[in-house]
C-alpha cells in the first residue's frame, strides 16, 4: 500500500506538471506547482482512501484535455481521451471530485472560448466536449442506476424529504 501512495504522488505531480507545460509555464514554475500540488494538505490528508487519491490526476488532466480540444487543430483525439480520463474517474474515484471539477471546467471552457483570438466555429469543441461526456455516462449508466437504487434506500434520502422529521420519543422511566 506504501508504494501506491507514492505513485499516487508522483502521478499527482505529474499530471499539474504536464497542466502547467500546457499552459506554457516554465519547467521551474510548473515543478514548483507539482510539488504543491502533489504534497497539499489535502493530498495529504486522503492518500490513505484510494477511491480520492485515485481521481485527483483527473482535475489537472481534465484542463489539459479541455484546452487542447478548445485550441488544437485535431481536438478527436483529445476528446478520445477526455472520454477515457472521464469514464475512469467516474469508476475509481469520488463522484463528486468529478461534479467538482466539471463545474471549474465549465468556468474552464468559457474562458478559453473568450479568450480565443481566431475566429473559429466555437460550437463544436463544445460539441466534442458534450459528446466525450455523454459517451462516458452512457458506458456508465448501469452502474449509475444501481446507485441510485442504493441512494434511495439509504436513510440519506430524507434530507431531501420536505417533511418535518418525527421526533423520538424519550424513554425517562429509569
Amino acid at each position: 500500500n506504501n508504494i501506491l501512495i507514492f505513485l499516487f504522488f508522483i502521478v499527482n505531480g505529474s499530471s499539474f506538471y504536464w497542466l502547467g507545460r500546457t499552459l506554457d509555464r516554465s519547467r521551474t514554475g510548473s515543478l514548483i506547482g507539482a510539488i504543491a500540488y502533489a504534497l497539499s494538505g489535502f493530498m495529504i490528508r486522503f492518500t490513505d482512501i484510494t477511491g480520492i487519491a485515485a481521481v485527483m490526476p483527473f482535475i489537472p488532466l481534465a484542463f489539459v484535455c479541455v484546452f487542447h480540444i478548445i485550441r488544437n487543430p485535431r481536438p478527436l483525439r483529445w476528446a478520445g481521451f477526455f472520454f477515457l480520463l472521464l469514464t475512469y474517474s467516474w469508476i475509481g474515484g469520488f463522484a463528486e471530485v468529478v461534479v467538482y471539477t466539471f463545474a471549474g471546467l465549465g468556468i474552464w471552457t468559457i474562458y478559453l472560448l473568450w479568450q480565443q483570438p481566431t475566429p473559429t466555429p466555437r460550437w463544436k469543441p463544445l460539441l466534442y466536449l458534450v459528446v466525450a461526456t455523454t459517451l462516458s455516462l452512457l458506458v456508465l449508466s448501469p452502474w449509475f442506476l444501481s446507485v441510485l437504487l442504493f441512494v434511495s434506500l439509504s436513510q440519506l434520502i430524507r434530507g431531501i424529504v420536505a417533511e418535518e422529521p418525527v421526533a423520538m420519543r424519550v424513554d425517562s422511566s429509569f
